[in-house]
Parts: structure tokens; C-alpha cells; sequence
């Protein structure tokens, strides 16, 4: 008759130590989350550092630049209108098509690079003449010798040269910008022109104008849809341009050599009237109709390595965790026992990666710079197992891991779309996998189990 075996049961001692060994590594993942707090936290301070670098640039140069086509603006005297207080009437343009090309630029401050432009933009189009019924104004309390036209611009520092309007049936003379806004409160800050009685011909079918700018910015050019119909054609050398505000482009063509798009906006979408009274209109919903109605593009940067550097740091604790196992269950099978110790010092190298690629991203680019770093801590932590378990052999799986954890973690964060349905999928594959690799291993006394027979 055979004689069958059945594994030794753990004595008290023992299962007493393997469940202390397996509290004390999981405070040692606690304690590692204070470093990799730190890792976050510089991040987040050169991030910072970066935009006070953009914000420096940015006031010397232009901030990013909001332009809006020609508000016609009618002083009315007080008594003939219906509340005191109401003192301009404002009109907006039926068409004005914006034609332009960005000449981009990158601007360095030490280490820190970012992109900039020099806009040269041609509008035109023209007014109906001005109707006053529907906003309950007589034409005799109408100040015509006073009125003006504004040109909205966000920041005027970035205007490069004298600004020229050509007006009506005077096309052929231009007449010169002067600063400020003149009174349309949703333009807070512009280019206005006295027009004179003379310069609005209210007998003339429509009132013609155009003008050219040249406009200096930083990162985003944006487009106020003022009039009934209108139309943004942009051109530009840089490759990646990112379309955003309140309306896309129509048409677009992207490219290694530039991008070119057109916007073709009606005035249907965007919330406020042609025409309205100083006053009567909430000014600070009007105001915020205006600008929440802008659209533009932004001269993207394709990868921003504080945010990529941040998103990765956050799958530090998968990381530990997971590199953790394979060192203890490399452990369990060899003779060597380690000391926590040695499983701190191998996390330390694992939060190190973050501060490596932190550093290297700010030099080399984000791909290279994680390579290089993932590379680094994988020979350190490869060797510094080959020295504790003394051999080739088992190590190699724990270099194959650690790898492959890192291979993992890039093609998340490349794939922007995709990256929860890879990340859960990569997470349920390496769940089983550990479960598949302790299925026969004894957690009372950390010993791997024969396969019962049968």
C-alpha cells in the first residue's frame, strides 16, 4: 500500500513571522508613498516654474490675443432716452472675413522654450446703416458728429505696427487707430476712431471698411464672431495646431509643413444681438456671451513632459507593489532570505525613476529621457538583485518585470484614448498572472506546495 504525505502544518512560530514579514513590507509601500509625494509635489514646481517663465515671456512679447472685428458705436444724448444712464447705442458689423498668417516663433528662457507668434491679419466687410427703431432711439438725440468705431484687441502691447482704417467711400484714406475702446463694454480693451458726421453716410446702402494688423502673441489666436457671417482663413508653418473655443474649423489641412483652416461662424450660435444700448444689456453677461463666443488655435506643443511626468508618478504604487512580488516570490525560491532593508532600498530606486525622468525630460524630450531613465533603474535594480541572490538565473525574471512594467506604463501614456481600456486590461492580466504564480504557495509558511496528485 502507498503512502501518502500531506504537507507539514505551520507551527505558530512560523506563521506568526511570515504574516509579520508580509505587514512589514506593505508599511514599507506606505512609507515609499512619502517620496513619491515629494516626486509629485517638484513636479508640480517646475510646472510652475514653466508658466512663470511663459507669463515673463508673454508680457514682453504679447499674451495670447483675442481680436474681434469693428463695433460701431452712436452716442445718444440723455433725455430722449427711455432710463437715464443710457448713453451709447452699438451696432456690429452684417460680414467681416479675417484673413491672416502666423509666422511662429519659440522663445527660450534657460531651459524653458515657449512658442510664440507674429499674426498678420487682414479684415474686411461692412455695416448695414445704422437702425435705430428697434432699440427705441430718434434719430434727432443721436450725437452722428461723435461716432466711432472699435477694434477689439486683448493686449495691445503685442500691436507691431500703425493700424489704418479704411472706411466707406474714404477707402482710399486711411484713418489712423487711437488707444482705448471708446465705451463698448464688452471690448474692455481695443482701438477705437472718431468717424465725424462725415465718415457715416446713412443714405449709402452699406458702409465698407478694412484694415490690416500686425500682432504679436503668445501660444493661442483667437476670433470674435461680431458679425452676422463671419469667416477666419489662417495659415501657418507649425505642424501641430490645436482647434478650440466655441466653433471648429469648417475646413482644415494638417501637415508636417503647417496647417492651413477656415472658420465660417453665423451669428445664430453665439447668443448676443447686433445691436444693443450701453446699459440696457447686463454688462457682465454680455461680456461673458462675448468671450465664452471665441474660437481660435493654439500652437500646441506635442508633449508636455511635467503633465506626462505627473501621469506616470501615479502608477508608482502599481510599481512597488508590483515589483515588490517578484523580488519576494524570487525569494521564496531561492535560499536567500532578504531583509526589508533591501526591499527599501530597491523602491528607493523605483521612486528615483520619477525625479531621473523629471530631470532628463527638461533636456532630452520626454521619449528620451524615459528611456534612458527606465534603463538606468532596471540595470541598477538587476544588479543590486545578482548581488543578494546570487545568481543570473533568478534575476532575470525580476529584470523582465520591472522591463516590462515600464514598456507598460509608456504605452499608457501614449495612447490617450485608449489608456483606461489598456490599463484595465493590463491590470486583470497581471492580476491573474500572480495569482496563476502563487496558486501552490503555503502563505503560512511562505513555502511552495507540491500539486496534490489526481
Amino acid at each position: 500500500m502507498e503512502e501518502t504525505t500531506s504537507p507539514t502544518s505551520p507551527t505558530p512560530r512560523s506563521g506568526i513571522l511570515s504574516a509579520l514579514k508580509l505587514l512589514v513590507l506593505g508599511g514599507l509601500v506606505l512609507v515609499l508613498l512619502i517620496p513619491v509625494a515629494s516626486v509629485l509635489g517638484l513636479v508640480r514646481e517646475r510646472e510652475g516654474r514653466a508658466t512663470e517663465v511663459r507669463e515673463e515671456i508673454g508680457a514682453r512679447w504679447g499674451r495670447e490675443q483675442t481680436v474681434g472685428a469693428l463695433v460701431l458705436t452712436l452716442p445718444v444724448r440723455g433725455p430722449e432716452v427711455a432710463r437715464p444712464g443710457l448713453r451709447h447705442a452699438h451696432f456690429l458689423p452684417a460680414e467681416a472675413h479675417w484673413q491672416g498668417e502666423l509666422a511662429p516663433r519659440v522663445r527660450n528662457r534657460g531651459i524653458f522654450e515657449v512658442p510664440v507668434y507674429e499674426a498678420r491679419l487682414r479684415v474686411s466687410g461692412w455695416f448695414e446703416p445704422p437702425d435705430l427703431a428697434p432699440l427705441g432711439i430718434e434719430a434727432e438725440s443721436v450725437l452722428w458728429d461723435q461716432a466711432t468705431v472699435t477694434l477689439g484687441v486683448s493686449d495691445l502691447r503685442g500691436i507691431q505696427e500703425r493700424v489704418v482704417l479704411r472706411w466707406g467711400e474714404d477707402a482710399g484714406r486711411g484713418r489712423p487707430f487711437l488707444p482705448g475702446s471708446a465705451g463698448v463694454e464688452v471690448l474692455p480693451t481695443g482701438l477705437h476712431v472718431p468717424l465725424g458726421e462725415a465718415g457715416l453716410d446713412r443714405a449709402a446702402g452699406r458702409l465698407p471698411f478694412s484694415l490690416e494688423i500686425v500682432l504679436r502673441g503668445t501660444e493661442t489666436l483667437s476670433f470674435l464672431p461680431l458679425g452676422e457671417v463671419t469667416t477666419v482663413r489662417l495659415a501657418s508653418p507649425w505642424p501641430d495646431p490645436g482647434f478650440d473655443g466655441a466653433f471648429l474649423p469648417r475646413q482644415r489641412r494638417l501637415g508636417p509643413d503647417g496647417f492651413t483652416a477656415r472658420w465660417e461662424v453665423p451669428y445664430f450660435g453665439r447668443g448676443y444681438p447686433q445691436a444693443w444700448r450701453g446699459g440696457e444689456e447686463n454688462p457682465r453677461e454680455l461680456c461673458a456671451l462675448v468671450r465664452s463666443s471665441a474660437f481660435g488655435v493654439t500652437l500646441v506643443r506635442p508633449a508636455d513632459q511635467y503633465q506626462q511626468t505627473e501621469r506616470s508618478a501615479k502608477y508608482a504604487v502599481l510599481f512597488i507593489v508590483l515589483t515588490f512580488t517578484t523580488l519576494f516570490l524570487l525569494e521564496l525560491l531561492s535560499p536567500v532570505r532578504l531583509h526589508p532593508v533591501q526591499y527599501l532600498l530597491v523602491g528607493f530606486a523605483l521612486c528615483l525613476f520619477y525625479v531621473l525622468l523629471l530631470a532628463l525630460a527638461e533636456h532630452l524630450g520626454f521619449p528620451a529621457a524615459y528611456a534612458t531613465a527606465a534603463a538606468a533603474v532596471v540595470v541598477l535594480v538587476s544588479l543590486y538583485a545578482r548581488s543578494l541572490l546570487k545568481s543570473w538565473r533568478r534575476i532575470a525574471p525580476l529584470a523582465v518585470a520591472v522591463s516590462g512594467l515600464y514598456g507598460f506604463l509608456y504605452s499608457l501614456l501614449v495612447a490617450r484614448d485608449y489608456s483606461l481600456l489598456m490599463g484595465a486590461c493590463g491590470l486583470f492580466l497581471i492580476l491573474a498572472l500572480v495569482m496563476y504564480l502563487t496558486r501552490h504557495l503555503d502563505w503560512w509558511s511562505l513555502r511552495f506546495q507540491r500539486a496534490p496528485e489526481g
